[in-house]
C-alpha cells in the first residue's frame, strides 16, 4: 500500500460512524427517547455497529507503523505488516465475538437491564488489562519485531499493567466522554436540522481521533516493555 493511501486508513473509522449514524436515522432512532430506547437492538443499528467495530480496528494497520517508523520514513506497507495485521484482527474478531455471545446468552437466560449493565462495565475492565497484556505482540505484529509472542508480551507488560491500564484510560476517557456527550445532544435535537447533522459530523471525527487513542497506548506499552528491560524497541530512534 503506497503511502498516500496509508494516511486515509485513520478516515475509514470516520466514515464507518457516519453511515451508522445515518441508518439510525432512517429507522427513526433519533426521533424520540422512546424510539431510542426502542431501536438500540435493532439488526441494522447492530450490522453498521458491527462494521464500525471492524473499521476501528483497522488502526491497529497505520497507528503502529507510524509511530515506530512514520517521523522518519513512510514507504510501502509490507506483506509482514499486512500478515502480521491479520493476525491481530483475527484476535480482535475472536475477543468481540466472544463479547457478544455472552451477552446473547444472557438475554436469553433473562437477565435484567442491571445484570447486563454491570456484565458490560466488567467485561470492558477485563478487556482493558488484556489490550495491555496483548498490546506488546500486537505492535510487535504489525511492525515486524520477531521476538514477542503472544506469551512473551504478556509477560513483558504484566510488570506495568497498572502503568499501561493508567495510560489507557487518560488517553481514551476525555474524547470517550466528548462521544457520549454528542450522543446525547444528537437524541435531543430531534433528529432533524443542521444542527442534528452538525453534531453527527462531530461525532464521527471524534470517533476517528478516538479510534487512534485507543491504538496508540499499546505502542508505549511495547516500548517501555523493552526499554525497562535495557533493550531497544523495534523502530526506536
Amino acid at each position: 500500500m503506497a503511502a498516500p493511501l496509508f494516511f486515509l486508513i485513520p478516515v475509514i473509522p470516520v466514515i464507518a460512524e457516519f453511515v451508522q449514524h445515518v441508518a439510525e436515522h432512517n429507522i427513526g432512532m433519533y426521533a424520540s427517547l422512546e424510539a431510542a430506547a426502542a431501536m438500540e437492538n435493532h439488526p441494522v443499528r447492530m450490522g453498521f455497529g458491527y462494521f464500525k467495530a471492524f473499521a476501528m480496528t483497522c488502526s491497529w494497520l497505520w497507528v503502529p507503523l507510524y509511530l515506530a517508523a512514520g517521523r522518519r520514513r513512510m514507504g510501502l506497507i509490507s506483506g509482514s505488516s499486512l500478515r502480521g495485521f491479520a493476525k491481530v484482527l483475527a484476535f480482535s474478531v475472536a475477543i468481540f465475538a466472544m463479547t457478544i455471545v455472552i451477552g446473547i446468552l444472557m438475554r436469553r437466560q433473562g437477565a435484567d437491564a442491571t445484570a447486563i449493565l454491570s456484565a458490560t462495565i466488567a467485561s470492558l475492565l477485563v478487556g482493558m488489562v488484556i489490550e495491555v497484556l496483548v498490546g506488546p505482540w500486537k505492535i510487535a505484529a504489525v511492525i515486524g519485531d520477531q521476538r514477542v509472542s503472544l506469551a512473551r508480551s504478556i509477560s513483558l507488560a504484566a510488570p506495568i499493567l497498572p502503568w499501561g491500564f493508567a495510560l489507557g484510560l487518560l488517553a481514551t476517557l476525555p474524547m470517550m466522554a466528548v462521544h457520549y456527550v454528542l450522543g446525547a445532544m444528537m437524541l435531543f435535537s430531534g433528529g432533524e436540522g443542521a444542527a442534528f447533522w452538525g453534531l453527527v459530523v462531530a461525532d464521527s471525527i471524534v470517533v476517528g481521533v478516538l479510534t487512534t487513542l485507543i491504538t496508540a497506548p499499546a505502542y508505549y506499552i511495547y516500548r517501555r516493555a523493552w526499554t525497562r528491560r535495557g533493550e531497544a524497541p523495534e523502530g526506536a530512534p
